[in-house]
């Protein structure tokens, strides 16, 4: 799984592109599980720890179900945060 992100997806979409079409090209299943999103990175930042935590807990819970559909072997992050 690819966490594509908000800032990431917006700032420097290439970044999470280019990095599917090279997992891809070596043979790597990419997938984005649905319900996954912001890091919550932004917001902790700004000192808004539950907001940041909420976010965490929807990407946990994204991957979750991600896994129990079927499995995933990595969850890759391209984000500095």
């Amino acid at each position: 799984a690819i966490l594509s992100g908000c800032a990431q997806s917006v700032l420097d979409p290439a970044i999470n592109d280019t990095t599917i079409a090279l997992l891809t090209r070596l043979g790597v299943e990419v997938v984005v599980p649905e319900g996954e999103g912001c890091c919550g990175a932004l917001v902790h930042h700004m000192g808004r720890e539950a907001a940041a935590l909420a976010s965490a807990r929807r990407n946990v819970d994204a991957w979750t179900r991600a896994i129990e559909q079927g499995g995933l072997d990595a969850i890759v992050i391209t984000a500095s945060g």
